[in-house]
This record gives structure tokens, C-alpha cells and sequence, in this order.
């Protein structure tokens, strides 16, 4: 016998056809995979999107997170001030420097990313050593107290890393006290010997 026939001969996992549906519907299980109406895609692609556990992933990040956004309201004034409080009550309660230290990094996380967020939900990296250097200046600011944070990344229209100084309020009009959260953590730095990176 000759032709122009050309074989491709794929092997397909047995876990993959009994999620497919092949294995199933040969013995007439009628209620899985494709049969069902799922895409062919699905169990015949590489692309990983279209991969059964990229869905799963998804499906479980619908169910955790839910599906409504509210742009704007991540993190408002009344939860951030809350969360603050309970933050200054495990910081007085603990006992070791190293709990404390995770607090403080933490409540710090909050502080930039409400009071010096550029855009969205982004929170830029700090650097470490032009925080320590310009942490006096807009301390000793009688008419405007405020703390000074160099933030570092890529910004839109700029080329390259760059760093950015941010004044923010040690103490804002709503009372959120920054300028206290701030030299607990230039304190936590020196103390560990940080005083290069970003944090």
C-alpha cells in the first residue's frame, strides 16, 4: 500500500482522557469533560490558560475574592486609622525586637501605600539609605513637620530607576500619625544594621 499518509501518533495521560471524557463516554459516562460542553481546548492545548488548573486557580481566586471592585476604596481612612490602632496596641504588648520589627515594617506598608500611593493598588520599594538621610530634615520642619521617603522603581514617562522624594505628614489633618511609624522603623533599621536596600 502506498500514500501520502503522515501518522502522528500522541500519547495522551489516562488521568487527561478521564478528565477529557474519552474513557467515560466509551462506556457511556455521559457526564464528564467534553460531553458535558466543556472546550476540547481545555484538554488538548499547551497554553496554559486553557489548562484544567489555570481554571481551577481561577475559579477558587472568584470565590475567595469575589468579582466587584471598587476602584478607590481598597483601604479607607476609617479602616486605616483602625487597623493603626490595633497595630500601636501589639506593639506596646509584644516582647521581642524582632515581633516588633515585623509590626512596625508592616504598619509602614500601610502608611506608604495610602498616604504616597502614585496610582492603583501599586506600593513602590523604599530605599533604605536616602530615607535614613533625609529622615531629620522634615522632622526638624517646624512649620511643616513631615517625613521624607525616597521611593525607587520605574515610573511612566521616566527612563530607567529612579528615585522619587516624597513628603508626608508626620501627623495628617484626620490624625493618622505617620511621622511616629516612620522613626520606629528608621530605629528598627539602624538597630539591625540595615542601612542599604530597600525595604
Amino acid at each position: 500500500m502506498v500514500g501520502d499518509l503522515i501518522l502522528h501518533v500522541i500519547h495522551v495521560s489516562g488521568k487527561r482522557m478521564i478528565a477529557q471524557g474519552s474513557k467515560g463516554g466509551s462506556r457511556g459516562d455521559l457526564n464528564q469533560g467534553v460531553i458535558i460542553g466543556e472546550s476540547m481546548l481545555k484538554y488538548s492545548t499547551t497554553c496554559s490558560i486553557y489548562g484544567y488548573w489555570f481554571g481551577r486557580v481561577i475559579l477558587s481566586c472568584h470565590k475567595r475574592m469575589g468579582d466587584k471592585v471598587v476602584q478607590g476604596f481598597a483601604l479607607s481612612r476609617d479602616i486605616l486609622v483602625e487597623l493603626l490602632r490595633h497595630l500601636e496596641r501589639d506593639f506596646n504588648g509584644v516582647k521581642s525586637d524582632k515581633e516588633r520589627d515585623s509590626i512596625v515594617e508592616f504598619a509602614n506598608l500601610l502608611l506608604f501605600g495610602f498616604l504616597l500611593g502614585l496610582r492603583g493598588e501599586e506600593i513602590m520599594k523604599v530605599d533604605i539609605s536616602r530615607l535614613l538621610k533625609h529622615i531629620d530634615v522634615g522632622a526638624a520642619n517646624t512649620e511643616f513637620p513631615h517625613s521624607v521617603v525616597s521611593l525607587i522603581g520605574r515610573f511612566k514617562g521616566k527612563t530607567g530607576e529612579q528615585y522619587h522624594l516624597l513628603p508626608m505628614a508626620r501627623v495628617t489633618k484626620s490624625g493618622i500619625e505617620a511621622g511616629k511609624w516612620v522613626d520606629r522603623l528608621c530605629h528598627s533599621l539602624v538597630r539591625r544594621s540595615r542601612l542599604n536596600g530597600l525595604v
